[in-house]
């Protein structure tokens, strides 16, 4: 693996100009040269999406970090919901009852006033 510090310094000599570019002539005295260039070149770019994949990951990580906290707030709401709504319903059956409640001795009473008024 290369550092952030060896790839720094090596900046200069792939990245200037043609970027390792290798004569003709060493070329074909030194064929290896041209492959090592080229090797040299991509481990620093492999280094440079390396370095740039790391902190996408490490933003990944808190992101997911920051979905699971907000999953476990959205389920806590969800259930205070079904509480809130489950209480609603069952005072809507109360209120129900009640009416009928009223209803009834509503009749009673004025079935109760007409006997009075009858007598």
């Amino acid at each position: 693996a290369i550092t952030d510090e060896q790839a720094e310094l090596a900046w200069p000599y792939t990245h200037a100009g043609d970027g390792l570019a290798v004569p003709d002539a060493v070329r074909k005295s030194h064929p290896a040269l041209s492959a090592l260039a080229a090797w040299a070149r991509s481990m620093l770019a492999y280094h440079e999406v390396a370095r740039d994949g790391r902190a996408k990951i490490h933003a990944l990580r808190r992101a997911e970090a920051r979905l699971h906290a907000s999953s476990l707030k959205h389920a806590r709401a969800a259930r205070e919901l079904e509480e809130a709504v489950a209480a609603v319903a069952g005072l809507q059956r109360d209120f129900e009852a009640a009416i009928q409640v009223k209803g009834s001795i509503q009749a009673q009473a004025e079935a109760t006033q007409k006997r009075l008024d009858a007598a």
